[in-house]
């Protein structure tokens, strides 16, 4: 009797799916990684500034992966609820985590003029090429990308109204569209229920945007409140 072998994974080099056509791009950390070291799970970890709590769900899944702790959480959530058990103390670390993410993130940032120009141009024509672009990072890469070459010029994120906020009664285009899953450094929500993003004109150096975010006026704009938005476009 032979002993079932085991085919390892691997993943399929970007010369060789860039040749195929399709119509739906979904951009993950990996591709900013790629551009800035800094943006690693273990970099953005060593970083971040975890509650205790927080801290020992990272160390009981043995992980670095925000992602990966942040699904843990949210199944524990899950949980509880079936069993109608309090959930207040699992949603403050949900909470927590995202937050120490974004800071993080902010903290390891790529400045803007470390990007080659050679590499917006050629990552903005790629996102040309897609009907929609998806993407799950909060960094600033993709934006400042398609503002700093004219490839990415007809690509919308919807945030087009005068004041860059967010209308759900305006979002038909026939550009290519770009949705930001998981909320970004430069996209907020308030309490009166206005989504928008901040612009260099509006708040100079995005990266020092976060500190315009105080817990009563404007803050990070969440994946939660992106899915109940987005599902009325």
């Amino acid at each position: 009797m032979t002993e079932p072998t085991s085919e390892r994974a691997e993943l399929t080099d970007w010369a060789t799916l860039s040749e195929r056509s399709w119509p739906v791009l979904l951009i993950g950390n990996g591709m900013s990684v790629n551009l800035w070291n800094g943006f690693s799970y273990p970099s953005l970890h060593e970083l971040a500034m975890l509650s205790p709590a927080a801290t020992a769900v990272f160390d009981e899944i043995q992980t670095t992966n925000f992602e990966a702790a942040l699904e843990v959480i949210h199944h524990a959530h899950v949980v509880a609820v079936a069993l109608g058990r309090a959930t207040r103390e699992i949603d403050e670390t949900y909470e927590a985590v995202k937050t120490a993410l974004f800071d993080a993130v902010v903290g390891a940032h790529v400045p803007r003029d470390r990007i080659p120009q050679a590499t917006k141009d050629s990552y903005a024509a790629e996102l040309g090429s897609h009907s929609e672009i998806y993407t799950t990072n909060y960094d600033l890469v993709t934006y400042w990308t398609r503002l700093g070459s004219s490839q990415g010029a007809g690509i919308k994120d919807f945030f087009w109204q005068p004041d860059q906020t967010f209308n759900r009664a305006d979002v038909d285009t026939s550009d290519p569209a770009f949705f930001y899953l998981h909320g970004a450094v430069h996209l907020w929500q308030d309490d009166h229920g206005l989504n928008g993003k901040w612009t260099y004109e509006a708040a100079g150096n995005l990266l020092s945007a976060a500190d315009n975010y105080t817990p009563n006026s404007s803050r990070p704009l969440t994946a939660r409140l992106l899915v109940s938005q987005l599902s009325s476009i």
